[in-house]
């Protein structure tokens, strides 16, 4: 039984990226991202059936906090590819910054004002290359915290905790912090246009599940693995599914550049992560 529910969960996930693969490449405008066939609302509806699925999922899992306590090879291993994805990801926000430093640069000869250099270097800085260099930075903060939960997962004898303290564990949620608040404030939206509605909700789900994941590893006496179960779901299917889909299909039409896909692919490698979790945390066999 317990298989056969795990299997269904990742089922709905796959079926659940066919159909944005599809709405994103036939239905869907691609340079406005208004929809051309079927309503907003259907989409939207069909999201949150993907949301109670979710919490109903989350009902089905472990309720002993000693359950969680037990070595996870698989957790350890996406953790490990999640670190890697934000690696990556950390080197190509800073590889934004290369051309515009060289024409910095290059227009920085022209002055021969010491002190007015300065000042111009300090303001380029500020307003062109800070955004990208304090988002590559917290990734990969965010990889060495994630690393560190890693060797965690391989060593969980259930009287130990991640090395470093939870404010290091902390680290993995700044990027996604970054993101949210880059996308706030650089999307303009509405609610007709669905996946950018989608994609500040994805990173939205993401902190919450990174928090979850925390909460079991320093805190497994709460028993909260139906939150990390729920999270870790949503994660999959809003994050991965959904967001990273529609981001592969708008770069494949030429409409997404490299590193705006390198964002959608962090998002989408937490949402694996989010559903190990959740089908290690899965367990309708077990008595209270």
């Amino acid at each position: 039984m317990k298989n056969s529910i795990r299997g269904l969960l990742v089922l709905v996930g796959l079926c659940a990226a066919s159909l944005c693969w599809v709405d994103a490449t036939q239905w869907v405008d691609a340079a406005t991202g208004f929809p051309q066939v079927g309503s907003v609302w259907m989409r939207y509806g069909a999201w949150v059936v993907l949301c109670v699925l979710a919490v109903l999922a989350s009902g089905l899992s472990v309720r002993r906090p000693a359950a969680l306590a037990r070595r996870s090879w698989s957790i350890a291993v996406t953790e490990i590819f999640v670190s890697i994805v934000y690696t990556l990801a950390g080197v190509l926000h800073a590889a934004m910054t290369i051309p515009k430093i060289q024409l910095m640069l290059k227009n920085g000869t022209l002055i021969y004002n010491q002190q007015e250099k300065i000042t111009q270097y300090i303001a380029f800085f500020t307003q062109n290359c800070a955004a990208d260099s304090l988002i590559a930075l917290f990734a990969w903060l965010g990889a060495w915290a994630l690393g560190t939960q890693a060797v965690f997962w391989l060593k969980n004898h259930g009287d130990s905790e991640p090395a470093g303290g939870i404010y290091f564990g902390m680290l993995s949620i700044l990027y996604p912090c970054a993101l949210a608040l880059e996308r706030f404030f650089a999307h303009t939206s509405s609610v007709y246009r669905v996946y950018h509605i989608l994609q500040l909700c994805s990173v939205m789900i993401v902190m919450l599940f990174l928090l979850s994941l925390l909460r079991i590893c320093f805190f497994p006496e709460t028993g909260k693995a139906r939150s990390c179960t729920r999270n870790g779901l949503l994660c999959f299917y809003l994050g991965t599914c959904c967001e990273f889909v529609f981001s592969l299909a708008q770069w494949c039409a030429g409409r997404l550049a490299i590193g705006e896909l390198a964002v959608s692919g962090v998002i989408g490698a937490i949402g694996v992560l989010g559903l190990v979790c959740a089908l290690c945390c899965i367990n309708p066999e077990e008595k209270e």
